[in-house]
């Protein structure tokens, strides 16, 4: 008999906070579930939770990979991912399993972007409390 985790037990292990304070833990946690066909799409695309902007995880991920452009800038702002950056191979296995565990990348956040939309602003000159640099192979690996 295959272990199924309960449901407060995927949400903490598959959380936007864990990602932020454990990518390696949290892609570890990803294995796991898909590895025992554990159907964690709800989780993955939940949209729901307003400290990251009602962004889903893939969003959440594109948060955090790369180094903060001017980070001195931010000090004043609290926000999600502020203290972390994930690098780009990282950040591509993460979103790889977050596809294989049925991210769609087509959700929306509280601004209405999904990840293509967040993308495309990364690469204008629009301003972007969260904008990343060093990053460059993660969103050519999103870029259809």
């Amino acid at each position: 008999m295959t272990y199924q985790p309960t449901h407060d037990e995927l949400t903490a292990a598959l959380s936007p906070d864990f990602l932020q304070n454990n990518p390696k833990g949290f892609l570890e946690n990803l294995k796991l579930c898909i590895r025992n066909k554990i159907d964690i799409q709800h989780y993955i695309n939940d949209n729901t939770n307003y400290d990251v902007w009602y962004s889903p995880l893939p969003m959440c991920l594109a948060y955090l990979v790369g180094d903060l452009d001017n980070p001195s800038e931010k000090t004043k702002y609290d926000f999600y991912g502020r203290n972390t950056n994930i690098g780009n191979d990282l950040g591509i296995e993460l979103m790889t399993y977050l596809y294989l565990g049925g991210a769609d990348l087509t959700i929306v956040d509280y601004y209405n972007d999904n990840i293509y939309d967040y993308v495309d602003t990364l690469e204008s000159d629009k301003y972007v409390l969260t904008r990343r640099i060093n990053n460059k192979k993660f969103i050519d690996f999103l870029n259809p």
